[in-house]
This record gives structure tokens, sequence and C-alpha cells, in this order.
């Protein structure tokens, strides 16, 4: 579609696809920490995940490299991963 955001990039929380309760309640537990983040990593989840951007359309927006972008969000799915179960999450 024409609004720039990513439909199916591979990166989107798999609560999103089932009425399954564990992931339902993983859906929720991700949501709380993601509040809990530095705001720096609140930004590039805000833009990735929850906005859809590419990363370069988030580089270009934020005025920094794209390899900072990818660096970021690298780090934030591995946090993210750490703390939340293993078979909830899909990055």
């Amino acid at each position: 579609d024409g609004d720039g955001v990513v439909q199916d990039d591979g990166e989107r929380f798999a609560a999103n696809l089932t009425g399954d309760p564990r992931r339902l309640a993983a859906w929720g537990e991700f949501h709380l920490l993601v509040e809990s983040l530095p705001e720096r990593e609140k930004e590039i989840i805000d833009l990735i995940w929850y906005q859809g951007l590419k990363q370069q359309d988030a580089a270009e927006l934020l005025g920094v490299d794209v390899k900072t972008i990818k660096r970021r969000w690298r780090d934030v799915k591995i946090l993210l991963s750490e703390q939340l179960e293993p078979d909830l999450i899909e990055f």
C-alpha cells in the first residue's frame, strides 16, 4: 500500500496472529518491557515495530546512519528476547 508501512516484514509479534492465551499474555508483557526501555530504545521500537517503518526510513527520520539503526534494532531485539519466553516472540 502507499502509506509506507511495512505490513509483512517478519518482525511482528506472534500474538497478533492467534488467540492463544500464552501469546496474548506475552503481548502484554512485551508492551510492559517496551515501556521500561530507555528512550532511545523505545524510539527504535516505536518507529520499526509499532509504526512499521523500514530501517532506512527510520535512519533518515532520526538523522543517523542506517548502520546505527540496524545496531540499535539488533540490540533491542536481543534485550527483549532475553526477557521474554523464547517461543513467544518472532523477530
